[in-house]
Parts: C-alpha cells; structure tokens; sequence
C-alpha cells in the first residue's frame, strides 16, 4: 500500500512555502532573471488558460471527485518580450487505478501566451505520496510531465525557455532542480543531450517505471537541469 515520504507530513508544508515572497521572488531571479514572478488572482487569468487549467485539474478523476476552482495558488511571469506565462497549482490525490488510491502529487500547470493567444503549455509534477516501491522514481524529483510548443513557433526557444522557468520555480517553491521523465520525445531528448553537452544539464541512470503499476527490472536515461 502506498506510503508517505519519509519526513513529508500529511497536509504539504515545504519550507521553502513558510518564506517571504519576496525571497521566493529572490530565487526565482537568480535562476530565471530574464522574467518576474508574482502571485495573482483567478480574475487575472485569462479565460482560455483557465478553462485548460480547470481541464487539467479535472484530468483522470470522475466527475463526483472533480471540484471546479481547485487550486492552491496562481503566478505569473512577465517576460522581458512582453510575452507572459501563467501558471496554477494544486494538490491531486488520485483513484483507484491511476497509479494506487490516494496516490497524491502537487502539480502545477504552465501557459505561455503572447497577447491572447496561448503559445505553450507544460506540467510540473512532484508525488508526495505512493507505494514504497516507486520512492527511488518519484522522491524529491520534481519533473516534466509533459512540454509542448506551438508547432508554429519551434526552434526559437520558447521550450528551453520554459524548462528553465520549470526550474527556477521548482528550486523556489521546493528547492529542488527540475528533472525529465524517464521516456522523452526524440525532440525532448535531443534538447536534454543538448544541454548535457553545455554542461547545464547532468545525465543518470533511472529505475524504469510504467505509471500504470508495471516496474521495469531495466534503467532507463534521466535528466536533471543544474543551471
């Protein structure tokens, strides 16, 4: 039966949560200075990036577990293009046959847009509570769950740009760095191997792990950003 992480309380209190914003807004700097970050309301989000936040929250619960305007916190980052992310968090706690009943993860949702058009979407996930035998995957590793791009507007940047701002907000809220899934797109992979050779991203071996309770025996390629 699943477990809680070691040290990891049943209700979320990271330290890095109890600090000032503005030390928050500190750290974010140093690893994102080309952006600012600040805390907002539901009211300044744009409507379509809310309906694909409501659409994420609601995403593998059944409609009576679904809570409409379940989110812990709203940011955003206002970019020195004049192009802006927003961003939501929350706390999901899954059914039966996801990953293990009560499975819990925080997660937190990217949207990048440029005027009222949205350009970009990612995830954020960090499980805070599953089966002892899925710990070496999922502990203190907060990760890419999934990135993508206007396929109008690859290879100007917009997806390294937005890792690093995965980054910086992960090593802000949680102070860990942001890692990669253990299966990436070729593009995804092609972009880590990219950044492994610049010395801004370190390479290891990871248990592989099927999220529908199969534990591979193998180990399969994991990233993790250092800048």
């Amino acid at each position: 039966m699943g477990g809680l992480l070691p040290g990891m309380p049943e209700k979320l209190n990271f330290k890095k949560e109890t600090t000032d914003f503005s030390e928050k807004q500190r750290v974010f700097s140093e690893y994102f200075p080309d952006g600012k970050i600040e805390s907002v309301t539901i009211a300044d989000v744009p409507e379509e990036v809310l309906h694909f936040f409501e659409f994420k929250s609601g995403q593998f619960l059944s409609p009576n577990d679904y809570t409409l305007g379940n989110f812990e916190d709203f940011f955003r980052v206002r970019h020195c293009d004049g192009k802006e992310t927003f961003l939501a968090q929350q706390t999901k706690t899954y059914p039966q046959g996801f990953l293990e009943a009560g499975d819990t993860e925080r997660l937190t949702y990217f949207v990048d847009v440029d005027g009222d058009k949205i350009i970009g979407r990612s995830e954020l996930r960090l499980n805070t509570k599953c089966p002892e035998e899925y710990l070496e995957y999922f502990k203190d590793k907060p990760f890419i769950g999934w990135i993508e791009t206007h396929e109008d507007l690859w290879k100007q940047g917009l997806g390294t740009r937005r890792m690093y701002l995965m980054n910086a907000y992960s090593r802000m809220l949680y102070g860990l760095p942001l890692y990669s899934d253990t299966v990436n797109s070729p593009r995804m992979e092609s972009l880590w191997e990219t950044l492994v050779k610049k010395g801004k991203a370190g390479k290891f071996k990871e248990v592989e792990y099927n999220r529908f309770n199969v534990l591979g025996k193998g180990k399969r390629d994991r990233y993790v950003l250092l800048a």
